[in-house]
């Protein structure tokens, strides 16, 4: 589920394989459900737009799934990558000018990027794997960083490994933020731009973790048995 401003936008099987509504809670007394797809074939992962206008989701009504972007009220869907395998995940830029989203038309998990409107078409990262690698990267959870000139994210490493990396979108350099010895992975920046959480099992329970944006300051958050994952910062 994905909230932004006085609405909320989700996916739900109230009368269909799956289909995106948004709950619009200008009156809490009685919130105001709309229906934003309605098409058989199923409908993901809404993510808003930074100015709250649009709406990019993925729908597989073409036959795979695709990365697609409407209006808010759900009008005019138009869909933004064309490849017969699957692309997911969609994220926004702070400034809503790009989205960057999972595909595997490389026979691996990439990050790519494109304009909302489909333009501009690139991978993230250059290279098929990192040098010395012996297993594919499974690019996954990208993030914007909240000034939008980088993007980090989880990259497999190992069997159970995976790193945290940042990518430069101006000129693609790429900076390790953690060893990759452990499985580091859903990375979320403060609203500021100033702190990252992640979550990681370095010290053998899966536990949140907090670090400045350059990788240096680890700091453990949480301690306790058990699973702890899938960091939100609130808006302030």
């Amino acid at each position: 589920m994905v909230a932004r401003r006085r609405a909320l936008a989700f996916e739900a099987a109230f009368s269909s394989f799956r289909d995106i509504y948004a709950v619009d809670l200008a009156d809490r007394t009685k919130p105001k459900l709309n229906r934003l797809t309605d098409h058989p074939a199923g409908n993901y992962e809404p993510a808003w737009s930074p100015d709250g206008r649009r709406i990019a989701f993925v729908s597989s009504r073409d036959g795979n799934a695709e990365i697609y972007v409407m209006h808010a009220d759900g009008s005019e869907p138009r869909r933004v990558t064309h490849f017969q395998l699957d692309d997911w995940g969609p994220t926004w830029s702070k400034d809503g000018g790009l989205l960057a989203f999972v595909s595997n038309r490389e026979s691996a998990d990439r990050i790519f990027l494109c304009k909302p409107d489909g333009s501009e078409l690139r991978r993230l990262t250059a290279d098929k794997s990192e040098p010395g690698a012996k297993f594919e990267p499974a690019e996954a959870e990208p993030t914007f960083t909240p000034d939008g000139q980088a993007l980090v994210f989880s990259t497999r490493t190992g069997p159970q490994q995976g790193a945290l990396r940042r990518a430069d979108l101006a000129t693609g350099a790429i900076t390790p933020l953690t060893a990759g010895t452990s499985s580091d992975r859903e990375p979320t920046f403060a609203p500021d731009g100033k702190l990252l959480v992640f979550a990681s099992d370095r010290d053998g329970d899966p536990e949140l973790y907090l670090m400045r944006p350059d990788g240096t300051g680890v700091t453990r958050l949480t301690e306790r048995k058990g699973v702890d994952w899938l960091p939100r910062w609130s808006p302030r």
